[in-house]
């Protein structure tokens, strides 16, 4: 009986030896031939961002994990837990192979690599996933910055094409705070901003919310918006504030019977008066608002007219709401990014058989304007920091001394991937902030998403 119980005893032994020895030997496929990456999130990221991979298995703490991107960069881990290993983004690298080696066997994943525009250690930059549920498509238009926050005006596009106006708050990371839908359609304008409100546009009237996204008033009426681009987010330049009042291009496409017309509204969002513009093209074809700027105290508007390739190009001028100048002898002017000094203005020339030129152009005393210089390859947003002369493009910013940038210094991104839509290099600057915004692509597929961008002016112009 002695000798049957300890018979059985050591079968048990052995039996759990053996039980033992094969959980030992499953744990170790676990981490050998049958573990596998299931999740990568987020599946794009900045230098320093933490990201995660979450694992088909538990990892055992002999596993040794290391993470490699390009250029040998080493990436750090930052902590192993159940199925999960953490780690930050190193920097100096690129988009392309990255590798989790564990005991010896490596495993690949996909994962976009967003390099900064500029490599300062002020810079910060912010790509948004989603805005809404649904979304195919998102851009940010405009933003404001305040002691606390940034208001950013972004574009989301579902499949249906439709699409709609948020507006976005973050800190000063960009870390989402609030989103809150403004309306179902796209401004046409740049946002004026203002300490309590700001002011935007669309297809059926102007509108003045604060920065909790409540409306304040409206000027409800049909505004005709003229020609467009046909992609989303191109802003043209359709109202402006002078003193305390508005001018908005309500009627932008005119004609013998019906001109182009320009309304003023009080800070009350009411109606002043109405200011026609006749149309004195050659031949009397149709006419249409460009943009509308303030140069030396006056309003003035941008406009063409023509069909096909017979296109007149022109101004009129608006001194204290009287029609001083109306002339069809000007090169085409668009967009929104005008850079204004005194009595000059700097701005593009789109879509002529010239592509990337910048123009500019003085107004005189006889309300005549003058073409100063045209430059190729300069397209851009022009902004002036510290007595610099700055062109903010898609892949880098040209530095001069001197408005007419003679010979500019170049600092250039280390790849071309920002893509404005609707102008090359939309941007706002507070103080020594350059904000740059638009959209790009995220983890490796053409799906444009919601992107803004921080630069040290200090850094950029030094």
């Amino acid at each position: 009986m002695k000798i049957l119980t300890k018979i059985n005893l050591l079968i048990i032994t052995l039996l759990i030896i053996s039980c033992s020895s094969n959980n030992d030997e499953s744990s170790s496929n676990n981490n050998g031939s049958e573990i596998t990456i299931q999740t990568v999130t987020p599946n794009y990221g900045y230098p320093g961002d933490e990201i995660t991979l979450n694992m088909s298995s538990p990892i055992l703490p002999n596993s040794n994990p290391s993470i490699s991107y390009p250029n040998n960069q080493q990436a750090i881990i930052t902590s192993t837990n159940g199925n999960v290993i953490k780690h930050k983004v190193p920097f100096n690298s690129n988009d392309g192979e990255k590798r989790l080696t564990l005991n010896n066997k490596v495993l690949s994943f996909s994962f976009t690599y967003l390099d900064m525009f500029i490599n300062c250690t002020n810079c910060k930059e912010k790509a948004y996933q989603n805005i809404e549920q649904g979304e195919i498509e998102s851009i940010i238009v405009d933003m404001f910055k305040d002691t606390n926050n940034y208001f950013l005006i972004a574009l989301s596009k579902n499949s249906n094409q439709e699409i709609k106006t948020y507006l976005l708050k973050t800190d000063f990371n960009f870390n989402l705070l609030s989103t809150v839908l403004l309306f179902n359609n796209e401004p046409r304008s740049k946002i004026i901003f203002e300490n309590s409100r700001f002011i935007i546009d669309n297809l059926n009237g102007v509108y003045a919310y604060n920065y909790s996204g409540n409306l304040i008033w409206s000027y409800t009426s049909s505004l005709n918006a003229g020609e467009g681009s046909g992609q989303m987010g191109f802003l043209t330049k359709s109202i402006i504030k002078k003193d305390t009042n508005y001018y908005l291009i309500q009627n932008a496409q005119g004609s013998i019977q019906n001109p182009i017309k320009i309304v003023k509204l009080n800070s009350n969002g009411q109606l002043i008066k109405s200011i026609e513009i006749p149309n004195i093209a050659p031949q009397n074809y149709g006419q249409t608002a460009q943009s509308i700027s303030e140069i030396n105290n006056k309003i003035v508007v941008f406009n063409s007219s023509g069909y096909t390739n017979n296109y007149y190009y022109g101004y009129a001028v608006l001194d204290n709401d009287i029609l001083v100048k109306n002339s069809v002898n000007f090169v085409r002017v668009t967009g929104s990014d005008f850079y204004i000094e005194n009595n000059s203005i700097i701005f593009s020339k789109p879509n002529t058989n010239i592509l990337n030129q910048l123009v500019k152009a003085t107004l005189d005393i006889n309300n005549n304007f003058q073409v100063d210089w045209v430059k190729d390859n300069y397209q851009g947003a022009v902004i002036k920091y510290n007595s610099k002369y700055l062109i903010i493009q898609s892949d880098k910013i040209l530095i001069s001394n001197n408005i007419n940038f003679d010979n500019p210094k170049i600092l250039k991104s280390s790849e071309n991937y920002f893509n404005s839509g609707g102008g090359f290099g939309n941007c706002r600057y507070y103080g020594s902030d350059l904000f740059r915004f638009g959209k790009r692509t995220l983890g490796g597929i053409i799906i444009y998403k919601s992107f803004i961008g921080k630069s040290d002016l200090n850094y950029i112009t030094n």
